[in-house]
């Protein structure tokens, strides 16, 4: 009736067996190789649209996104001042190298909190556009000198001639 028990040891040690492995394999598979590949896909995300964004589902990738590019941030600050770190020793040296090392640090700070998008946005785009107003601005002021008279323009070369004079007179 059970021919010797057969199928239920077949199905036991090899059906069982085989479904043990898979399912080893599939919690492998689902826990390291896509939490890898998420992961990255996560961090990827994170450096292109910062903490920030990252921070809104609440998950742990985003912390360690915040204390490792917290972490590489205050280490791209220590580079750099040491990098600019002076060979002759001056006091405006040395502030110059720690204020060099403090602001690279904050950029990148930046870069991580706002991602590479929010530095082109914010501090490149910035950066173009302070010059655009200030090209503005003195275009306005200057309008009043361009009057369009030859004297006008003159008088202002000669007046220039004298303040370079009146510079370069005691070197």
């Amino acid at each position: 009736m059970n021919k010797w028990y057969f199928d239920e040891l077949y199905g036991a040690v090899v059906v069982g067996g085989t479904l043990l492995v898979t399912r080893m394999l599939r919690w492998f598979d689902d826990t390291i190789v896509d939490g890898i590949v998420n992961g990255a896909a996560r961090w990827t995300y994170g450096a292109s649209f910062g903490f920030k964004e990252l921070w809104k589902e609440r998950n742990l990738s985003g912390a360690l996104f915040l204390v490792a590019g917290t972490g590489g941030s205050i280490w791209t600050g220590w580079y750099a001042g040491t990098f600019l770190w002076p060979h002759q020793p001056s006091l405006a040296a040395y502030t110059l190298s720690i204020l060099g090392g403090i602001t690279v640090g904050l950029l990148s700070f930046f870069t991580v909190w706002m991602g590479t998008g929010g530095f082109d946005k914010y501090v490149v785009d910035g950066l173009v556009n302070g010059v655009a107003y200030m090209s503005g601005f003195f275009g306005l002021l200057l309008r009043k000198v361009q009057t369009g008279k030859v004297q006008t323009y003159l008088v202002l070369v000669v007046f220039g001639a004298i303040v370079f004079f009146l510079l370069f007179r005691s070197f």
